[in-house]
């Protein structure tokens, strides 16, 4: 099995001045699997985790929707409580 970053330069990809793939890249990349429906989630959510892992560091997060991707910085947090939450 390839690894992610053999899996970009084998799409023709290349690396940005700071040597790393760029986040637009992983767009195309999500859409690419989303028209044309892969299925392998294990394969995408791999992919997803070494480009996060290898951009960007432990406070950011992720989100994929239909529509849009995004890569949101956790500044601030509370922490988990579930003080609010009704039984």
């Amino acid at each position: 099995m390839e690894t992610a970053k053999e899996f970009l330069e084998n799409q023709g990809w290349s690396k940005n001045d700071k040597g790393t793939f760029d986040f637009n890249g992983l767009c195309e990349l999500l859409e690419k699997y989303k028209n044309t429906q892969i299925h392998d989630f294990d394969s995408l959510s791999e992919s997803v985790l070494k480009y996060m892992s290898n951009n960007h560091h432990p406070h950011c997060a992720m989100i994929a929707t239909s529509t849009n991707v995004q890569v949101l910085e956790g500044l601030k947090s509370t922490g988990e409580t579930f003080e609010y939450i009704k039984d």
